[in-house]
């Protein structure tokens, strides 16, 4: 059996400059950001359209909401929420 060795701060922080996940935010082709905001309590879905204000399409109620993906066609997002299981919103 090994044995288990908290990561350090300065290795975690390169771990976070080469990883590509972020399970809060994705970024379209055409340069749209859509991403789950934390609010207090709650998590919004905000979509973000080059050269335009942020829009926020969904608010849950008091529940966490994470691992967003992309759909490949880029017209979908999906995202797991505590209380309701796989969201799949359209974005076009």
């Amino acid at each position: 059996m090994g044995s288990i060795i908290e990561l350090s701060k300065a290795d975690q922080t390169k771990f976070e400059k080469v990883s590509k996940f972020n399970p809060r935010e994705v970024k379209t082709k055409d340069g749209t950001k859509v991403e789950l905001k934390m609010e207090d309590l709650s998590v919004s879905l905000v979509v973000t359209k080059k050269g335009e204000k942020p829009k926020t399409l969904w608010t849950s109620g008091g529940e966490n909401c994470h691992s967003l993906v992309l759909s490949p066609d880029g017209n979908y997002v999906a995202y797991l929420c505590e209380l309701n299981g796989l969201l799949i919103m359209k974005l076009k």
